[in-house]
């Protein structure tokens, strides 16, 4: 079966070629890694993943995306453990990695996402809030709205038209994003700026769950109340806001 020149030999020589190239090499790792974490292998995994980022950081020809993809596993990993500085490092080079090409903006938002949440962890809401509006911007530039030099708040993250199109998990992406800044601005009570971003995130929410999901649902009746507490607005202060960023 395996004779000179037969296809099931071309086709083994073929994969003993490909696991030459470093990233291969590096994949099969992260794989290992996986298994490994699934066993509860957590010390082997760590060495198997880092092993697996050492070949491809020093790869030219890695693909973007499979670096990514192992960087925020790592993250995640020593996120589970207790370690969210170094969570958070490796969130921030997967972010770095991801913002270089054009054809990963999931992955960039994901992984702006990850490091605000660790960032919130360790107490630095301001952090986490900064990090989550630039994961809102690669977010809404995601589905179709790119931004604008001189935008208010309403222009650079308000949710319409084309980007309640996008398909339910593209929207539910986003729209957790907008939840989760949400909920900054509520515990920090800036009620006005968290039900700017509740509303927006009920709509790309809607959209991705469907408006009879129970978070969704829950959602509405929870911003309802919270726009109780929003400061009232004069016909004249409601115009400069549209204008101007709240504060």
């Amino acid at each position: 079966a395996l004779g000179e020149g037969s296809p099931a030999r071309a086709a083994a020589e073929a994969a003993v070629n490909a696991l030459r190239r470093d990233h291969d090499v590096a994949l099969a790792r992260a794989t290992h890694a996986d298994a490994l974490e699934l066993l509860g292998k957590s010390g082997d995994a760590e060495t198997e993943r880092r092993r697996a980022l050492d070949g491809l950081r020093g790869d030219a020809d890695a693909p973007c995306g499979t670096l990514v993809t192992i960087l925020l596993k790592e993250a995640a990993a020593l996120e589970k453990r207790g370690d969210a500085a170094a969570a958070i490092s490796v969130a921030s080079e997967a972010a770095d990695v991801a913002a270089r090409s054009t054809r990963e903006p999931v992955r960039l938002v994901k992984a702006l996402a990850l490091r605000a949440r660790l960032e919130d962890s360790l107490g630095r809401s301001d952090a986490a809030a900064a990090t989550l509006e630039d994961a809102l911007a690669a977010g809404v530039a995601f589905l179709g709205k790119p931004a604008a030099a001189g935008e208010t708040l309403d222009e650079r993250f308000g949710v319409a038209g084309p980007m309640l199109k996008r398909p339910p998990a593209e929207a539910s992406l986003v729209g957790n994003l907008f939840y989760e800044r949400g909920l900054l601005a509520d515990q920090d009570r800036d009620y006005r700026r968290a039900v700017f971003f509740y509303d927006n995130a009920l709509l790309l929410l809607t959209r991705g769950r469907g408006e009879n999901a129970p978070f969704v649902m829950r959602l509405a009746k929870e911003v309802e109340v919270i726009r109780k507490k929003a400061p009232k607005k004069g016909k004249a202060a409601a115009m400069a806001s549209s204008k101007s960023v709240p504060n």
